[in-house]
């Protein structure tokens, strides 16, 4: 559980490199498209929280496998 948890909050925080580029692409038709500036603010909002989680989700995995 722990190895999965450090996994998936890796390929967050690769995917929201990606995610970064996405919306510095989107910046200039946000004019013309104000939706897909939103929505790539959005997907990177989400990959920031879900890293944070996946993170503190593993922490916790490890603490209570320790104590054991």
């Amino acid at each position: 559980m722990i190895l999965l948890n450090i996994v998936a909050a890796v390929g967050c925080s690769l995917a929201s490199q990606f995610a970064i580029r996405n919306l510095i692409d989107a910046l200039p038709i946000g004019r013309a498209h104000p939706t897909q500036v939103v929505h790539a603010f959005f997907v990177i909002v989400a990959l920031l929280f879900a890293d944070t989680l996946f993170w503190r989700l593993a922490g916790w995995a490890s603490v209570r496998t320790s104590l054991r």
